[in-house]
């Protein structure tokens, strides 16, 4: 018998608490009601709200246009095609009609048909027009090859 009273609980311990929780909640709600009766107050903070929320959407739109954006450049150069903002230079176009004719080439061919004085302006064309999708790359030991992109069936 002893053994069930202390399994029982103790209901003016949890009383307290509760007691205790309770009169904190009524003092929030004292304050919050004060506010709440000052209708310059109250339309304040709805109006700060409102600016908040509208800054909030804002960003949203303009983050969500950017990613739109992000995921049409990622789309355009998954295919192989360029992205529609990328305008080539004459030069670019002569490089890109090259490889297509040539099948592969290096920086190396590129400098001696394009009159480059040093290879590295050469390989700095080449590696823009892959970075842009518009060319493919393989390497052979220390030698890079530049091809044409394959087209997507």
């Amino acid at each position: 018998m002893d053994s069930n009273k202390s399994k029982q609980l103790n209901p003016q311990k949890y009383t307290l608490n509760l007691g205790d929780q309770m009169k904190e909640l009524v003092e929030v709600l004292d304050k919050y009601k004060a506010i709440a009766d000052n209708p310059l107050t109250f339309s304040q903070i709805f109006l700060g709200l409102k600016a908040a929320m509208d800054n909030f959407n804002n960003l949203l739109l303009d983050l969500n246009r950017r990613l739109t954006d992000i995921d049409e450049r990622l789309t355009s150069l998954e295919s192989g095609r360029p992205h529609e903002g990328i305008m080539l230079s004459k030069r670019d176009e002569e490089i890109l009609s090259y490889v297509k004719s040539h099948g592969r080439v290096t920086a190396e061919d590129i400098q001696k048909a394009f009159d480059y004085r040093g290879r590295h302006a050469a390989s700095a064309r080449l590696s823009r027009l892959y970075t842009l999708g518009m060319l493919e790359k393989a390497h052979a030991g220390r030698t890079v090859y530049y091809l044409a992109p394959k087209p997507n069936p």
